[in-house]
Protein backbone atom coordinates (compact mmCIF):
# COMPACT_ATOMS: atom_id res chain seq x y z
CA UNK A 1 0.00 0.00 0.00
CA UNK A 2 2.74 2.66 0.94
CA UNK A 3 4.47 1.66 -2.05
CA UNK A 4 0.58 2.89 -4.38
CA UNK A 5 0.88 6.22 -2.26
CA UNK A 6 4.91 6.76 -3.48
CA UNK A 7 3.29 5.89 -7.16
CA UNK A 8 0.91 8.37 -6.49
CA UNK A 9 3.18 10.95 -5.26
CA UNK A 10 5.56 10.73 -7.94
CA UNK A 11 2.84 11.16 -10.21
CA UNK A 12 1.68 13.78 -8.95
CA UNK A 13 5.61 15.31 -9.20
CA UNK A 14 6.08 14.65 -12.45
CA UNK A 15 2.09 16.14 -13.53
CA UNK A 16 3.32 19.71 -11.79
CA UNK A 17 6.71 19.52 -13.56
CA UNK A 18 4.73 19.42 -16.75
CA UNK A 19 2.16 22.22 -15.29
CA UNK A 20 5.07 24.96 -15.21
CA UNK A 21 7.12 23.33 -18.30
CA UNK A 22 3.62 24.32 -19.83
CA UNK A 23 2.87 27.53 -18.48
CA UNK A 24 6.64 28.41 -19.05
CA UNK A 25 6.49 27.66 -22.55
CA UNK A 26 3.41 29.42 -23.11
CA UNK A 27 4.39 32.40 -21.12
CA UNK A 28 7.45 32.48 -23.62
CA UNK A 29 5.39 32.54 -26.58
CA UNK A 30 3.36 35.55 -25.54
CA UNK A 31 6.66 37.27 -25.37
CA UNK A 32 8.52 36.37 -28.24
CA UNK A 33 5.15 37.39 -30.21
CA UNK A 34 4.81 40.79 -28.22
CA UNK A 35 1.25 39.68 -27.26
CA UNK A 36 0.74 41.50 -23.38
CA UNK A 37 -2.55 41.65 -23.48
CA UNK A 38 -5.68 40.51 -24.76
CA UNK A 39 -7.73 36.76 -24.53
CA UNK A 40 -4.86 34.49 -24.62
CA UNK A 41 -3.41 36.70 -21.15
CA UNK A 42 -5.87 36.65 -19.85
CA UNK A 43 -6.65 32.48 -20.43
CA UNK A 44 -2.92 32.99 -18.75
CA UNK A 45 -3.45 34.96 -16.12
CA UNK A 46 -6.59 32.70 -15.28
CA UNK A 47 -4.42 29.52 -15.00
CA UNK A 48 -1.79 30.78 -12.79
CA UNK A 49 -4.38 32.59 -10.33
CA UNK A 50 -6.55 29.26 -10.21
CA UNK A 51 -3.62 26.94 -9.46
CA UNK A 52 -2.20 29.62 -6.68
CA UNK A 53 -5.57 29.81 -5.55
CA UNK A 54 -6.29 25.89 -5.08
CA UNK A 55 -2.98 25.94 -3.49
CA UNK A 56 -3.81 28.47 -0.93
CA UNK A 57 -7.46 26.34 -0.60
CA UNK A 58 -5.07 23.08 0.14
CA UNK A 59 -3.52 24.68 2.69
CA UNK A 60 -6.21 26.18 4.53
CA UNK A 61 -4.46 29.93 3.31
CA UNK A 62 -6.74 33.08 2.54
CA UNK A 63 -7.77 33.14 -1.64
CA UNK A 64 -10.04 36.23 -3.34
CA UNK A 65 -11.59 33.95 -5.90
CA UNK A 66 -11.05 36.54 -7.98
CA UNK A 67 -10.27 34.03 -11.21
CA UNK A 68 -9.82 36.52 -13.90
CA UNK A 69 -7.75 39.35 -13.08
CA UNK A 70 -5.70 40.47 -16.01
CA UNK A 71 -1.90 40.22 -14.90
CA UNK A 72 1.10 41.80 -16.45
CA UNK A 73 3.46 38.97 -17.89
CA UNK A 74 6.05 39.67 -15.81
CA UNK A 75 3.55 38.87 -12.91
CA UNK A 76 2.69 35.37 -14.38
CA UNK A 77 6.20 34.39 -14.47
CA UNK A 78 6.65 35.34 -10.72
CA UNK A 79 3.57 33.83 -10.22
CA UNK A 80 4.41 30.59 -12.33
CA UNK A 81 7.91 30.31 -10.35
CA UNK A 82 6.42 30.78 -7.07
CA UNK A 83 3.33 28.62 -7.00
CA UNK A 84 4.54 25.48 -8.67
CA UNK A 85 7.69 25.62 -6.17
CA UNK A 86 4.98 25.41 -3.01
CA UNK A 87 3.17 22.52 -4.85
CA UNK A 88 6.13 20.49 -5.36
CA UNK A 89 7.11 21.28 -1.90
CA UNK A 90 3.34 20.43 -0.67
CA UNK A 91 2.84 17.45 -2.92
CA UNK A 92 6.57 15.82 -1.49
CA UNK A 93 5.98 16.45 2.11
CA UNK A 94 2.50 14.28 1.97
CA UNK A 95 2.17 10.87 3.29
CA UNK A 96 0.51 7.99 1.80
CA UNK A 97 -2.74 8.73 3.55
CA UNK A 98 -2.64 12.35 2.72
CA UNK A 99 -3.79 12.20 -0.48
CA UNK A 100 -7.69 10.82 0.18
CA UNK A 101 -7.72 13.76 3.02
CA UNK A 102 -10.87 16.02 2.47
CA UNK A 103 -10.53 20.15 2.11
CA UNK A 104 -12.98 22.20 2.55
CA UNK A 105 -13.37 25.18 0.52
CA UNK A 106 -16.08 28.03 -0.79
CA UNK A 107 -16.37 28.27 -4.87
CA UNK A 108 -16.30 31.71 -6.84
CA UNK A 109 -20.00 31.28 -6.80
CA UNK A 110 -20.12 31.04 -3.07
CA UNK A 111 -21.06 27.08 -3.01
CA UNK A 112 -19.45 25.11 -0.11
CA UNK A 113 -17.48 22.36 -1.46
CA UNK A 114 -15.54 19.29 0.11
CA UNK A 115 -12.79 17.18 -2.27
CA UNK A 116 -10.10 15.23 -1.58
CA UNK A 117 -6.27 16.07 -1.95
CA UNK A 118 -6.07 13.87 -5.29
CA UNK A 119 -8.83 14.87 -6.67
CA UNK A 120 -7.90 18.75 -6.18
CA UNK A 121 -4.50 17.68 -7.66
CA UNK A 122 -6.32 16.10 -10.78
CA UNK A 123 -7.84 19.04 -11.51
CA UNK A 124 -5.45 21.55 -11.31
CA UNK A 125 -3.25 19.84 -13.88
CA UNK A 126 -6.31 18.66 -16.08
CA UNK A 127 -7.35 22.88 -15.65
CA UNK A 128 -4.01 24.24 -16.94
CA UNK A 129 -4.34 21.55 -19.95
CA UNK A 130 -8.07 22.99 -21.35
CA UNK A 131 -7.21 26.34 -21.18
CA UNK A 132 -3.65 25.93 -22.71
CA UNK A 133 -5.37 24.46 -25.64
CA UNK A 134 -7.94 27.28 -26.01
CA UNK A 135 -4.89 29.77 -25.51
CA UNK A 136 -2.96 28.13 -28.77
CA UNK A 137 -6.55 27.62 -30.63
CA UNK A 138 -6.87 31.83 -30.58
CA UNK A 139 -3.02 32.40 -31.54
CA UNK A 140 -3.33 29.83 -34.69
CA UNK A 141 -6.68 30.98 -35.56
CA UNK A 142 -5.12 34.47 -35.91
CA UNK A 143 -2.63 33.63 -38.11
CA UNK A 144 0.64 33.52 -35.11
CA UNK A 145 2.95 30.69 -34.41
CA UNK A 146 2.03 28.29 -31.67
CA UNK A 147 3.42 25.72 -29.93
CA UNK A 148 2.63 22.36 -28.41
CA UNK A 149 2.31 21.65 -24.49
CA UNK A 150 1.63 17.93 -24.33
CA UNK A 151 2.36 16.11 -22.04
CA UNK A 152 4.17 13.63 -24.15
CA UNK A 153 6.04 16.67 -25.92
CA UNK A 154 7.25 17.29 -22.10
CA UNK A 155 8.26 13.79 -21.35
CA UNK A 156 10.56 13.33 -24.57
CA UNK A 157 12.00 16.78 -23.38
CA UNK A 158 12.34 15.62 -20.03
CA UNK A 159 13.72 12.41 -21.06
CA UNK A 160 16.45 13.77 -23.12
CA UNK A 161 17.67 16.19 -20.06
CA UNK A 162 17.69 13.05 -18.22
CA UNK A 163 20.37 11.48 -20.81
Amino acid sequence: MDKDKGVLKNHFLKIFRHMKWSDIKVLNLLEEENIRGGKTVELLSHILIAEDTWLKRIKGEFYDNQFWKLLKLEECRTLVENTNLNFMKYIKSLAGSDFQKMISYRNSRGADYITSIEDILTHVGFHGMYHRGQIMMLMRNSGQDIIATDYVMFIREDEHEEK
